[in-house]
């Protein structure tokens, strides 16, 4: 895969993932080697996946769980130092985001960061 992503990459992978529902899938791999080789390229891919479950036509909880618990807290986890800054904007833009941060764990976080993300995140949301 290409360092850079332009946006057509973006949402091909990101409808790719939402497709088989976050299941190990060549798109659940292909999205977590972009988390360990384009951090920032892979949060986009997030945002995307996260924007894509929310929408009316698409919307399922069960995948944006595994949206939060997966690709996101593994991004956090191998990556946090160099996505949190646009993790916590996104997070204060969009309150659907600030939920799906509430299934994030600390997984492999410095404790700082994890504060962070915390702090981020809404509180009063529990994943069923």
């Amino acid at each position: 895969m290409a360092d850079e992503y332009n946006l057509a990459e973006v949402q091909w992978l990101a409808n790719a993932w939402v497709a088989v529902r976050g299941k190990y899938s060549d798109a659940w791999e292909n999205l977590d080697h972009l988390i360990q080789s384009n951090p920032i390229a892979a949060l986009r891919v997030i945002e995307e996946i996260h924007h894509l479950l929310m929408s009316a036509a698409t919307r399922d909880m069960d995948a944006w769980g595994l949206l939060a618990a997966g690709p996101l807290e593994d991004l956090l986890g191998a990556c946090g130092d160099e996505v949190i800054d646009r993790v916590e904007q996104l997070a204060k833009q969009d309150p659907e985001f600030r939920k799906l941060l509430s299934g994030v764990w600390q997984h492999g976080m410095d404790d700082e960061l994890y504060a962070r993300v915390q702090k981020a995140s809404d509180p009063t949301f529990k994943f069923a």
